[in-house]
């Protein structure tokens, strides 16, 4: 992990903590719209997408980024909190990696924000997102 990326966390964490419903899609917004290329948005559309998908996507690379089963909302939030951070934290890495894939295959340069932009659009649009071919 990165220095960044553990002030990333440290940022959400505080921020968190002074939000009332400590809802972690607010404090991951603002890393988000600073570093687009590095860090994607995550909430309850996110986390329901990754919940149906995440095996399919996993087993289709299984040496890059895994993805986590979120903790939402079987831990009876309406909300992603804290106690989904492992899943936030694999978000994050999968998105980069997957921004990498598709910036190589083909011209358009990826950012781990747009990646989170697709898997958001396609669940909402009830479109299926193929895994990308490994590199």
């Amino acid at each position: 992990m990165t220095r960044a990326d553990g002030s990333h966390r440290k940022l959400l964490w505080r921020l968190c903590r002074s939000e009332k419903s400590r809802s972690v899609a607010i404090a991951a917004t603002f890393p988000a719209f600073m570093a687009p290329e590095r860090f994607p948005m995550v909430d309850t559309s996110v986390a329901q997408w990754a919940t149906a998908c995440l095996s399919r996507h996993n087993t289709a690379d299984p040496t890059g980024p895994q993805l986590v089963r979120p903790a939402y909302p079987e831990n009876g939030s309406t909300v992603l909190t804290l106690s989904d951070w492992p899943f936030i934290e694999s978000w994050i890495h999968w998105c980069r990696h997957t921004a990498s894939k598709l910036r190589s295959q083909t011209d358009f340069e990826w950012r781990a924000r747009d990646v989170e932009m697709a898997v958001f659009s396609a669940w909402r649009d009830g479109k299926d997102l193929h895994p990308p071919a490994q590199r």
